[in-house]
């Protein structure tokens, strides 16, 4: 019995740890340390608040425009949010719009990358692009007029920046990483186009 409640023990923890708290700091316009967040599906964004800031979930379109029309989603932080949380979970993969609700007009946002629990998970669904690690520091890129790799561990920091051969679409780079997961974001003259969630064993 007493082994049977170890080994329960052992798996509970291990799935309670597989998930990351992220705290985003939200002070003067802007989010700290970034605007731009990359998680795993099920963890969970913390807001903290030196004054009236939120994080309001909000379509592409008021994004692009900073309008606040909250679509639904998330809401912490800021005036009438549907509760007193000052947190949130994402289960859904995929790329989610954020503006602080009193500051919308201000250009106070930012953007969520959820990626998916198991293998490399596009995020846009675009199949020109991936990632994956080879092994001995080796990572194998395919992809379509993207001009620049970054690498961001779970914890949304720059580890590895490289630039990429317009016309090869195709390469190999060198890199020097821990055991983990990474998120490798293609950019375009400085533009996001895509986020591939990669693993090094």
């Amino acid at each position: 019995m007493k082994t049977l409640l170890s080994v329960l023990l052992i798996i509970t923890v291990g799935f309670v740890s597989a998930q990351q708290n992220h705290t985003v700091y939200a002070f003067d316009h802007y989010y700290s340390p970034n605007d731009t967040i990359y998680i795993n599906s099920g963890d969970t964004i913390t807001l903290v608040s030196a004054g009236y800031h939120s994080i309001t979930e909000i379509d592409s379109s008021d994004w692009v425009a900073n309008t606040f029309v909250h679509n639904g989603g998330f809401w912490v932080g800021g005036f009438g949010p549907p509760t007193s949380n000052m947190f949130f979970v994402i289960n859904q993969p995929g790329k989610y719009y954020f503006i602080c609700q009193p500051h919308a007009s201000m250009g106070m946002k930012g953007v969520i990358y959820v990626a998916g629990t198991t293998g490399v998970k596009d995020l846009t669904n675009e199949d020109s692009f991936s990632a994956a690690y080879l092994g001995d520091g080796n990572l194998k890129l395919s992809y379509q007029n993207a001009d620049e790799i970054i690498l961001y561990n779970s914890l949304g920091q720059n580890v590895f920046t490289s630039s990429l051969s317009v016309n090869a679409n195709s390469e190999v780079v060198k890199v020097s990483l821990l055991t983990g997961t990474y998120f490798a974001v293609f950019k375009k003259s400085g533009k996001s186009l895509t986020s591939k969630k990669v693993f090094v064993n």
